[in-house]
């Protein structure tokens, strides 16, 4: 039995006159029940054996004119109806041939009863289980995100404050000796000449220093 959540959105058939793009995502729970019943669904028996269908092909032969065939016709015959009507839902065939029955003035050919069964609404299941695929298919599940635990994030930290990763001031530092301002860049700053020979001299002499002890480092 589908929980009332999904069987609300599977009847509704307002929902279902606008085509799938209008489908709701489903719930977790929705989903699972969704899949089950589609399961079971798929389990379940399908088709008529040849019992019901030669149950079936007798009635309509006791009511309606049919040729008039020797045993042996009429075992092959019944054969191949068995055969070839095998694929139809017992009660979709019962119902194709009460209708044959009631419609037609001869016995039914193969044809004709598959034709009625064609014909006739599809039974609440097959609709349902149509309608289930569809949900399935238009509303995926939503990817599981696992939440980022608090001992992930200290080891994380652990690991960026450690000597085995760059700092950002090392990142900067390196990045600046690559396009080190010139003392003309100093005094576009406002600088006078004197202040800005101070201040690119202290620069120079701190990227030399970075650069020596990066290159120890990486020589280690």
């Amino acid at each position: 039995m589908l929980p009332a959540s999904l069987a609300a959105i599977v009847r509704d058939s307002a929902l279902w006159a606008g085509g799938d793009a209008q489908l709701p995502a489903l719930t977790a729970d929705d989903r699972a029940a969704a899949e089950g019943a589609l399961a079971v669904y798929a389990a379940a028996p399908h088709g008529s054996t040849p019992q019901r269908i030669a149950a079936f092909v007798g009635t309509a032969a006791a009511v309606l004119p049919r040729r008039r065939d020797t045993e042996g016709e009429a075992r092959m015959r019944l054969a191949v109806y068995e055969t070839q009507l095998a694929d139809i839902d017992s009660d979709v065939l019962a119902a194709a041939f009460d209708e044959a029955v009631r419609t037609l003035t001869f016995f039914p050919t193969i044809a004709e009863i598959r034709a009625i069964a064609g014909r006739l609404p599809a039974p609440p299941r097959v609709w349902i289980a149509w309608r289930l695929r569809q949900l399935l298919r238009a509303a995926p599940a939503a990817p599981v995100i696992d939440p980022v635990q608090p001992e992930e994030v200290a080891e994380l930290l652990n690991r960026l404050s450690s000597d085995d990763m760059a700092t950002p001031a090392r990142v900067q530092a390196k990045s600046w000796s690559r396009s080190m301002p010139s003392y003309e860049d100093y005094l576009g700053l406002g600088l006078s000449e004197d202040e800005a020979l101070e201040q690119w001299e202290e620069h120079r002499r701190i990227m030399a220093g970075e650069a020596a002890g990066d290159a120890a480092r990486d020589a280690a």
